[in-house]
């Protein structure tokens, strides 16, 4: 037990075994993957120099065919590209522009994991330690970012120290690496176009052949659950996901998911947390889920959680609604 701690609390909070450690080249579902990442923030939310040792341990050989694609891209134009079309993960990657000369990649966590919480922190200095080490690799030295925007105040002692990079607390509940407009067609010094576009194929294809009810349940929640996704149809989802509406909607058919009721789901747990977390109106609410119609929100919203959205926001019900 590394640091003193005890992983199977954790384990066991994700219904796994604590031999699952042991088991070598062993996997675990997203879904537990998540629940444990989660416990485990929790239980050392006061040591973030654990999350960051646990972060270096990560390489991208352990992201498969994702992060051998992303090793191997021509510029970090690609790499960014393959990161908005076909990164799969708790957050969501959006490129950017601030202006013609500085421009850069953002990750975003879904409102539900709000901005105070170990498992936003966690996430977060997760995706800096390995951020750091992936851009320096396909870099192949220190990429020179103009900055990384950190929403984390203060910046715990334990980042700061090891990673060389110009971190800085920002406002806002996004990670964002800048660098300048010129690198962004920059040849790496990795790059091969053959292997890059190989595994490209292979992570399109591989879109086109889940028939595993649990993966298939996950990867469609997640994809719903991204920032701005509550709202999409099946037709935009299956595009956001490569793959034919028609073949979506069998699988999930045989699957025996209902994709209407995954999507409530999803939009019942983000209108909450913005109803709970924010300040905005119920209308701005209602167009962030998905809905053109106030009344047609609210309306769903009673029926999903048998209250009003105001009387969910004034905190008299609360604790009565079961997530």
């Amino acid at each position: 037990m590394e640091y003193g701690l005890d992983p199977a609390p954790s384990l066991r909070a994700a219904n796994l075994s604590p031999d699952v450690i042991d088991v070598p080249g062993g996997k675990i579902g997203w879904n537990q993957e998540l629940v444990f990442q989660e416990h485990f923030a929790s239980q050392t939310s006061e040591q973030p120099e654990i999350w960051v040792e646990a972060a270096r341990r990560y390489t991208p050989h352990m992201l498969g065919e994702f992060g051998l694609a992303m090793i191997t891209a021509p510029t970090l134009r690609h790499f960014r590209n393959l990161g908005t079309r076909l990164g799969y993960g708790v957050g969501r990657y959006v490129a950017f522009d601030i202006d013609p000369f500085w421009t850069g990649y953002e990750f975003r966590l879904p409102h539900h994991i709000g901005p105070t919480t170990a498992f936003f922190r966690f996430t977060i200095i997760n995706e800096i330690i390995t951020g750091v080490m992936l851009y320096n690799d396909i870099w192949q030295g220190p990429l020179p970012f103009e900055r990384v925007e950190v929403p984390i105040d203060p910046l715990p002692v334990a980042l700061t120290k090891a990673v060389e990079a110009p971190l800085v607390s920002c406002r806002g509940s996004g990670l964002r690496w800048v660098w300048h407009t010129s690198l962004l067609d920059t040849p790496l010094p990795r790059s091969n176009q053959m292997v890059h576009q190989e595994y490209v194929t292979r992570l399109e294809r591989s879109r086109l052949s889940w028939t595993n009810p649990v993966q298939l349940h996950d990867k469609v929640s997640a994809l719903l659950a991204q920032p701005g996704n509550a709202g999409l149809n099946l037709g935009q989802i299956s595009a956001k996901l490569a793959i034919p509406a028609r073949t979506l909607q069998r699988h999930l058919s045989e699957a025996n998911i209902s994709f209407r009721a995954l999507r409530d789901e999803v939009r019942m747990r983000e209108g909450s947390d913005l109803l709970t977390f924010t300040d905005l109106t119920v209308s701005e609410i209602a167009r962030q889920v998905g809905y053109s119609e106030v009344a047609s929100f609210s309306n769903a919203f009673r029926r999903w959680t048998g209250h009003s959205p105001s009387e969910f926001r004034s905190g008299s019900t609360v604790s009565e609604i079961d997530f």
